[in-house]
């Protein structure tokens, strides 16, 4: 081996993580920031995190909370959380002011960047890897780079080759800040360092993800956990985060500009296979577990046994176990049934007071939203029964003469909204059912780690058939996607 490869491959063992660690590997944490962008709505975040010398500073901070572990400094785990980042957004606020310079927005994309890396690590732990334990035999030692970096590649693989970002990490900036939040002490070289460290993942996990024989050993290892990583049925993995980011970036840069209430919607909610509806029964097994994220991170002392209710149509409670997976000022909570769902029913969760964010500051306002064990309804509306009288009513002389992108789009128009389901109804007679589960996870990590439509045009004598397809189709359309205490965490 050459005193080249060597010193690689001992760096590449410096910025993996533990085996014993959990969550995201770097490649996919900078897969996600890139992906979330998609996600942010247009307005003056989006064009400021989409600029290209600015996505490379996001990459940048979606890495930088691992460089902690890669030198083994206490930094690391630190910047994995909402205090953190509020510390780093606040010191942003003093030192600049709006419109913000070009220089602001480059520490404002690593702060997003940042805050992508807790997020998604939360997302992938809490309910990823939460299925991997529940259906894999094998746990995360079972390779030298256990279960985070064993998937890493494996997603690497699903997705392609991964360019490290070009560096840029603001360590002066950052190393006072630790201390101001904790009294905590890190060298700005020792964050220049770890940061170059932790960018070796990333060309760790593509040069393995070439090697199809590496790939193949590790789905055999880890066969759900390696499986499922690109799949969007799977609540937590990769590809389903980048919602709750983007949500999470936009509470971010309100508080940026001002607004620290604690009111806004919920970041995502998460069930089995994106759908609201058919969720599982099996109290036992993971996917009967309905999942959301906070815009806050959260005190999980303050859940009183209000704070989460689910209840049946109609009004009965179902008892559950709430779990606010990781601990003081984490987002994830997970709702645990007590006994099983039951068949063919349709339940309404409401979040609401007594609860408080990690700062103290009570939630001002309540959430609901519904799910249901029962397949996803088939809606038929006045309009468009209505729709289709105006469209064959002339009678069978004009529907011949009528093109069938006319008829697409005179259905379109009143087309079913698939959010119709969205919100829940006022809730009534909720006692004291909800067992709340505060207790931080021990051992873990937390980061260690449309409907297509088809245009064009048909024989006329096809017509009427085709716009009733059409209609089912519409009315069809409502499957909507679903989408550690910190003492005890490790991560990649």
């Amino acid at each position: 081996m050459s005193s080249w490869l060597g010193a690689w491959v001992l760096l590449i063992g410096l910025a993996l993580p533990c085996p014993a660690a959990w969550a995201n590997g770097n490649y996919s944490h900078v897969w996600v920031a890139t992906d979330s962008l998609q996600y942010l709505p247009a307005g003056d975040l989006r064009s400021l995190l989409s600029q290209p010398d600015l996505v490379e500073i996001l990459r940048n901070g979606a890495m930088y909370p691992d460089g902690g572990y890669a030198v083994d400094d206490g930094y690391g785990e630190t910047s994995h959380w909402e205090p953190f980042h509020l510390t780093y957004l606040q010191w942003i606020q003093t030192n600049y002011s709006q419109p913000w310079s070009q220089e602001a927005a480059q520490h404002i994309a690593f702060l997003m960047g940042m805050a992508t890396h807790g997020m998604t690590d939360q997302l992938y732990d809490g309910m990823y890897l939460q299925r991997h334990e529940h259906y894999d035999e094998n746990r995360s030692n079972a390779t030298p780079y256990g279960v985070d970096g064993s998937t890493d590649v494996c997603f690497a693989a699903a997705k392609g080759p991964m360019e490290v970002p070009v560096s840029w990490v603001p360590a002066d900036d950052l190393a006072p800040l630790y201390a101001t939040l904790d009294g905590y002490q890190v060298d700005p070289d020792t964050i220049r360092l770890g940061h170059s460290l932790v960018a070796f993942a990333i060309t760790h996990a593509t040069t393995e993800a070439a090697d199809p024989a590496i790939v193949a050993n590790y789905m055999t290892i880890y066969p759900w956990a390696c499986g499922n990583q690109d799949n969007l049925d799977a609540a937590g993995s990769p590809p389903t985060c980048g919602p709750a980011v983007a949500s999470y970036w936009q509470v971010l840069w309100a508080r940026l500009n001002g607004d620290t209430a604690f009111d806004t919607p919920l970041l995502d909610t998460f069930f089995t296979n994106r759908s609201s509806w058919n969720q599982a029964l099996d109290a036992t097994n993971p996917e009967s577990w309905v999942s959301f994220a906070m815009p806050h991170g959260l005190d999980p002392s303050s859940l009183g046994p209000d704070s989460v209710v689910v209840t049946r149509k109609g009004g009965a409670v179902h008892p559950v176990t709430v779990k606010v997976f990781y601990g003081s000022n984490s987002h994830l909570v997970n709702v645990k049934p007590v006994g099983d769902w039951e068949a063919d029913a349709e339940y309404t969760v409401t979040v609401g007071l007594p609860l408080n964010d990690w700062k103290g500051v009570p939630l001002a306002t309540s959430y609901t939203f519904t799910f249901g064990t029962l397949p996803p309804p088939i809606v038929e509306t006045v309009e468009t029964v209505e729709a289709i009288e105006e469209v064959i009513e002339p009678g069978a002389e004009e529907i011949e003469a009528v093109e069938t992108t006319e008829a697409v789009e005179a259905v379109d128009a009143v087309e079913p909204v698939a959010d119709v389901i969205e919100a829940g109804g006022d809730v009534g007679n909720t006692p004291d059912v909800v067992a709340v589960d505060t207790a931080p996870v021990v051992g873990k990590s937390s980061s260690g780690c449309q409907a297509q439509r088809t245009g064009g045009s048909a024989h006329p004598g096809m017509l009427l058939i085709g716009l009733m397809l059409v209609v089912v189709a519409a009315a069809t359309r409502l499957r909507r996607p679903g989408r550690v205490d910190h003492n005890a965490r490790s991560s990649v």
